[in-house]
């Protein structure tokens, strides 16, 4: 039985939180997967990569560069950058159709 692009997706989501959480990271094992996904994300019209915002002051809410696979790893970042700053008023997560170019290894963001 073929798989569907929805759980073509979840597994390979699941199998780089898998390594994002390993010793001794495979960066061509990561890079190779991304791709994947990206291609899966393509053609199931669903978005590419998760980036974090952040509100200030009313009605300005603001990002950076930082695109993430998952939800789950663009939240967490943004959570742990929100506990940190003072400014920010809020947070939230946007799609994107960006490359996704940081994972989450041991609680912090790196670069791909």
């Amino acid at each position: 039985m073929q798989k569907t692009i929805e759980q073509n997706i979840a597994d390979i989501e699941n199998r780089l939180i898998e390594l994002n959480q390993a010793p001794g990271i495979n960066g061509g094992q990561i890079k190779s997967l991304n791709n994947d996904l990206q291609y899966y994300y393509r053609v199931s019209a669903t978005p590419v990569s998760f980036k974090p915002m952040f509100k200030f002051g009313r009605n300005e809410i603001v990002g950076n560069n930082q695109c993430f696979a998952t939800e789950h790893e663009a939240h967490a970042s943004a959570l742990d950058r929100f506990s940190k700053w003072s400014q920010p008023t809020g947070f939230r997560i946007h799609t994107s159709e960006e490359p996704i170019n940081y994972k989450r290894v041991d609680g912090k963001d790196t670069p791909i």
